[in-house]
This record gives structure tokens, C-alpha cells and sequence, in this order.
């Protein structure tokens, strides 16, 4: 089972993601999210992340951004991979696809089995798929759309069949990994507000744990 560990804020998280075997680092360009990195920031994260292992993806997760957003993100943090998190259509993913050389990971939510109708409308447009948890309509329009901590009922994908690699994540922590894992045979999955000691920091021996339970499954 690949593995992407997101939300991180530091050297020490992203040393420690590394060493122990993650597959994808994350790092969030979302105002208003606690795991928010000013553009800088973002920057030498990412740097410091490529020095230690080149062949590792980086990718900055965004919602709704605009063109001049996602030029700003390539060109000074130099990402593998965009994930919108947002309510990007295929319409606007087909767009991006056209204007920038780089590889996209689309989020959609997941509460009911309606949400996974239009699916394959993002097959030929992303490079992979990520189904996480519908934010809590009390945050619904805040712009947080994941980071939540919260899952979704996993039987809903017991018949989920997607041609192209995808993520699993909402909720996901040492816990309740390997039954998530059997529910929905998910071949990739992201964690990220479980494995913290505190809003938006990581916990070393939590990221380590993590890792180990995935590759063993």
C-alpha cells in the first residue's frame, strides 16, 4: 500500500516521512486551514524534501485556485503534483491539463452513493483520484474542504471500480488502517490530521506507525 503523508508544517515531519517509507509528501496552500504554509515556507519545505529524496512526489494541495495561483505554486515550489481540493469541475481540470505541465490529483467528497455518479468525468483529466469525507456542513463554506479528521461510511466502495490509481482518506490512523484496507481494497492512501499531536504538527512516532501498518498490509 502506497502512502501519502499531507498537512506537514516541518522539517522534523518531513525528515521523519521520509525515513520511514511514505510514497507522497503533501503540504497545504489553503488560507484559513491550520495546516496553511505561506508560500515561502512551502518552498523550502519542499526543497529541503527533494534534497533528502529526490524521487519522492511533493505535492501542494489547493482549492479553487486561480491560474495566477497555480503559477505561482509551480514555479516557487516546484511540486510533482497539484491536489484541487476543491469544487474544480472537469471543465476547469481541462483547463488546467491545457495550460500546465504538471500532474493533477483530483479530491472529491464522499457521503452518499450519488458522489461517486460522475467519477469517471475525472479519469482522463487527473493523474489520480482521492476520495475523502464531505466537510461538515458547518464548514462547508469556509474553504477547509478536507483535513477534517472524519471518514465516510467505506461500504460505499466495496463496488468501486476506478481504472486509474486512487487515494483513500478521511479519518484513516494506525487503528483502523487494515480494516479500511479490506472494506475497500483502496491501493493508495493519505493521512494527515491523525497522525498530529496538536493542530496542524505532526507526531514523529505516529507518522512512523502509520507507515509501518500500511507497508505491511
Amino acid at each position: 500500500m502506497k502512502v501519502k503523508i499531507c498537512g506537514l508544517t516541518t522539517y522534523e515531519a518531513v525528515y521523519a516521512s521520509i525515513d520511514a517509507g511514505a510514497d507522497y509528501l503533501g503540504f497545504v496552500s489553503c488560507p484559513g486551514s491550520v495546516r496553511h504554509l505561506m508560500r515561502e515556507k512551502c518552498a523550502q519545505l519542499m526543497a529541503a524534501a527533494k534534497d533528502l529524496s529526490p524521487e519522492t512526489p511533493r505535492v501542494v494541495v489547493v482549492v479553487n485556485p486561480t491560474d495566477q495561483a497555480i503559477d505561482e505554486i509551480i514555479k516557487t515550489c516546484a511540486p510533482t503534483h497539484i491536489q484541487f481540493h476543491g469544487d474544480e469541475t472537469p471543465e476547469r481540470l481541462n483547463q488546467i491539463k491545457n495550460r500546465f505541465a504538471i500532474k493533477i490529483i483530483k479530491a472529491v467528497g464522499i457521503a452518499e452513493p450519488a458522489d461517486l455518479d460522475h467519477i469517471n468525468s475525472y479519469e482522463m483529466l487527473s493523474d489520480t483520484l482521492l476520495l475523502d469525507a464531505k466537510p461538515p456542513k458547518a464548514l462547508a463554506h469556509s474553504g477547509v474542504t478536507g483535513g477534517h479528521g472524519l471518514g465516510f461510511d467505506w461500504s460505499l466502495l466495496k463496488e468501486f471500480a476506478y481504472q486509474r490509481l486512487w487515494f483513500l482518506a478521511g479519518g484513516l490512523d494506525e487503528f483502523n488502517l487494515k480494516t479500511a484496507k479490506e472494506i475497500t481494497h483502496a491501493p493508495m492512501v493519505d493521512a494527515s490530521s491523525s497522525l498530529e499531536k496538536s493542530p496542524g504538527v505532526k507526531d514523529i512516532d505516529k507518522i512512523s506507525r502509520f507507515l509501518e501498518i500500511a507497508k505491511s498490509l
